[in-house]
């Protein structure tokens, strides 16, 4: 092999090699997009599910201290 076909070859590769490098940096980035786009979903999820969670607690509290009323004014009504 001659010198001119080596460097024709070297200058294959190294193009190749910077084509890959760039390829690679472009995904990376797209990756780290990607990620920071769920990562803001998954908050936008977490928070709608505490906010139903609050709410269900609430009403439950609501229903408890109902029950409790009407308990009360039971055993009032019987031995009062």
């Amino acid at each position: 092999m001659d010198q001119e076909s080596l460097a024709q070859i070297q200058h294959l590769i190294a193009t190749a090699t910077d084509t890959i490098r760039g390829e690679l940096a472009d995904s990376k980035r797209h990756a780290g997009v990607l990620t920071e786009g769920l990562r803001h979903e998954l908050q936008l999820v977490a928070e709608g599910f505490q906010m139903h969670l609050d709410r269900r607690h609430a009403e439950d509290r609501s229903f408890l201290e109902e029950q409790f009323r009407e308990t009360r004014a039971l055993i009032q009504l019987s031995y009062g």
